[in-house]
């Protein structure tokens, strides 16, 4: 608070050992200002008849772009998986791209509190509604849990578009889905992914990002700053799963389910789960970030297209056993991935939407 700006003397000092040391300038440290002697302005001219100009304007911008991104593509295309070697690089540098983008993994979930809000015998089954709040980070997840009294030791996290309400029919039994899940055994758990849910506030935009306010129109005042509304849904998942994982009844299994809309979210957080979920069910309705043309969408997630879009975050997911569906077309990089980590035989694919059938299949190995 005592500089006027942000680029004050220990800031640029800062800066200059930055650059000391991964440039490898090799100048003694510390890097102390000391007073200089203006250059003349003969000495400060860069354009000269000699060294014209370069070419300026939107239209060069936008050229420059295209090429820098034409650069990008070559070089992530071709990290396409082949074998175990290209299949961990893969993984360091689009995964670690991916990483950043989400700035957490289920190991950086941190420390999680379970509050019961109601708990009901069904017969069968315990329902439960409970308020998870992540001691770590701040963060508080609104889930319901479905939970057999005969448990195979498995539990699915189903995530809808519509959260918790999702699960159940108007009578607030299971929808048939679920029914037949718990009726096998299974534990399954919802949540209400940010922004969703009975407890946001009537003004809360549940379908585009919040924008930070400011009379530039500028995606970087948002981003630069605060996870977009996507992110923090995958964050969500991350903690149901991470409680999931270290609950006291120690599961053997855990499983996701994206469908309904909620296959985008599933995705990502898959992953970015590593080896902690089994099988994954998504349904991604063959939808692509690249389609998006505005940054308040509340699916725009800055830098996913660049490292490979939806093939990418599924590619991630192996070795996992993965049933996708909602794709009109094969996924070659999905394919390459599993076949690189010698699970070619976990990846299925089905162009139709998956029935309770279908998904109780596939969660029981059949």
């Amino acid at each position: 608070t005592q500089f006027p700006h942000n680029y004050n003397s220990v800031s640029r000092e800062a800066m200059y050992g930055f650059f000391n040391k991964h440039f490898k300038l090799g100048l003694p440290e510390p890097i102390v200002e000391t007073d200089y002697e203006p250059l003349s302005l003969s000495e400060l001219t860069v354009w000269t008849p000699e060294h014209p100009l370069p070419p300026s304007g939107d239209e060069h911008e936008k050229s420059l772009v295209r090429e820098l991104t034409k650069d990008a593509d070559q070089q992530i295309a071709a990290l396409k998986p082949t074998d175990s070697a290209s299949s961990a690089k893969y993984r360091e540098v689009v995964g670690g791209g991916i990483d950043a983008i989400f700035g957490r993994r289920l190991a950086d979930v941190g420390a999680i509190e379970q509050e019961n809000i109601e708990e009901t015998d069904r017969g069968d089954y315990l329902y439960y509604r409970c308020r998870l709040t992540n001691k770590t980070l701040g963060e508080v997840v609104n889930t319901s849990y479905f939970y057999p009294k005969q448990w195979n030791k498995q539990v699915v996290v189903w995530v809808s578009s519509t959260g918790n309400a999702g699960l159940v029919e108007g009578d607030g039994k299971p929808i048939p889905a679920i029914a037949e899940l718990v009726k096998a055994g299974f534990a399954v758990a919802s949540l209400d992914p940010f922004g969703l849910g009975p407890d946001v506030p009537s003004d809360f935009l549940t379908h585009a990002n919040r924008r930070v306010k400011n009379t530039r129109d500028y995606a970087g005042y948002t981003y630069g700053f605060n996870a977009p509304l996507f992110t923090q849904r995958v964050h969500d998942i991350l903690t149901v799963v991470a409680h999931a994982k270290a609950t006291s009844e120690s599961p053997e299994k855990i499983h996701l389910v994206g469908l309904g809309g909620g296959g985008l979210w599933t995705a990502a957080a898959a992953a970015l789960c590593g080896d902690a979920v089994e099988r994954v069910i998504v349904n991604t309705a063959g939808y692509r970030f690249a389609e998006i043309n505005d940054f308040r969408d509340a699916s725009f997630v800055p830098g996913i297209v660049k490292y490979g879009d939806v093939p990418a975050l599924l590619a991630l997911g192996a070795p996992h056993k993965l049933r996708l569906t909602g794709e009109k077309q094969k996924l070659p990089l999905v394919e390459a991935a599993y076949t690189a980590a010698g699970a070619k035989d976990a990846f299925t694919q089905s162009p139709g939407p998956d029935d309770s059938k279908s998904v109780l299949g596939f969660l029981l190995g059949k």
